[in-house]
């Protein structure tokens, strides 16, 4: 059985971020077919979905993983700079 994360900080909201929930459905759609996977029984643990998922951002951009590890590395000093310092 799967179950969902919860969510990063306690009273979180989702109405907070009704744009951004927006952008994530239409971007998520790439999943559909590991959707479909998973609705016909094809797919059925969490290894399998993973494997599942990471293939398909796979097939969007062959770097996809290395351009994501990027872009945490890049939020985290982004994060970690103090407001004073920070260049705009």
């Amino acid at each position: 059985m799967l179950t969902a994360q919860r969510p990063y900080k306690e009273g979180w909201k989702l109405d907070e971020f009704k744009d951004q929930l927006a952008m994530g459905e239409k971007v998520e759609r790439e999943h559909a077919p590991t959707v479909a996977k998973i609705k016909e029984g094809k797919i059925k643990t969490l290894d399998e979905i993973a494997k599942s998922i990471a293939q398909d951002h796979l097939k969007e951009d062959p770097k996809y993983y290395d351009k994501l590890a990027e872009a945490k590395l890049s939020a985290k000093d982004f994060a970690e700079t103090s407001v004073e310092t920070r260049e705009v």
